[in-house]
């Protein structure tokens, strides 16, 4: 399994409070605002709830996975 990593997790993760990480990299570029970006992540699979995709997401911000922009 494709796991993300970085020099403070050199093990890697791909799954966040069931959010899949790839996912969210793969397709954060296209959305600019964080509803876009749930919705759009939602419709490609199970829905999951807003707290735990907003976790994942400032977990993937504060990691630098993510860079707000």
């Amino acid at each position: 399994e494709d796991r993300l990593s970085t020099p403070s997790i050199p093990g890697g993760v791909r799954y966040l409070r069931g959010i899949d990480l790839k996912r969210v990299l793969a397709i954060a570029p296209n959305h600019v605002q964080v509803p876009e970006l749930f919705e759009a992540y939602c419709g490609m699979g199970d829905p999951v709830i807003l707290p735990d995709f907003l976790g994942a997401l400032s977990f993937m911000l504060s990691r630098g996975i993510l860079e707000d922009h």
